[in-house]
């Protein structure tokens, strides 16, 4: 007589890629990164007694976003030289790091997964909307320059985003690297607080 055999499922890694919710919380990370850089940069500004145009403020913030990925946040985004941040540099580059693991936590925690590695590979699925974001910030910021600057009548506020590296570097890095790494980090302390 047989006995009857368990029935066990295969599972692959792939299998717990979200990209719907990934799309989601990357595009949530995506905004929160840069929120907190327009706050920071605009208390760097005013601490400093200076002022700057919104669509500027927008402008540097987006730099500070990216260069924050590189561990490159520059005072020459807003400021003349000489000029030194009231926050440490450090303070920046955690502001990604941090966005990027509470998302991919929260991707994570969504329901019960079998493993870490399970748990990571739903993290990471933060890249989905965090890659978008990064390529239509650069795109969108540009065209409200571009409108800002024929409006005010000065093409001088025609402001080009710098960029530490090419952009196809930023897209790497910040796009892809950062939320798969940070994501996956994200969703396995989101396994092991559960389990």
């Amino acid at each position: 007589m047989s006995q009857p055999r368990a029935d066990v499922r295969s599972t692959q890694p792939s299998e717990y890629f979200d990209p719907i919710n990934g799309f989601v919380k990357g595009v949530a990370a995506f905004l929160g990164t840069y929120a907190a850089m327009v706050g920071l940069l605009y208390l760097e500004v005013t601490k400093a007694g200076g002022s700057v145009e919104f669509p500027l403020l927008l402008a540097g913030a987006l730099e500070w976003a990216y260069a924050a990925h590189y561990g490159a946040v520059s005072v020459e985004t807003v400021f003349s030289s000489g000029a030194s941040l009231s926050l440490p540099g450090e303070a920046y580059y955690v502001v990604p790091a941090f966005v990027l693991l509470w998302r991919g936590r929260e991707l994570a925690a969504d329901r019960r997964l079998p493993d870490a590695r399970a748990a990571a590979v739903r993290g990471s699925s933060v890249v989905v909307g965090y890659a978008v974001s990064v390529l239509a910030a650069q795109s969108a910021l540009t065209a409200v320059l571009e409108a800002f600057a024929d409006a005010s009548g000065d093409p001088a506020l025609a402001v080009s985003l710098q960029f530490p590296g090419s952009f196809p570097q930023l897209v790497a890095v910040a796009g892809l690297a950062y939320p798969v790494v940070l994501g996956a980090v994200g969703g396995i302390l989101a396994y092991q607080r559960h389990n």
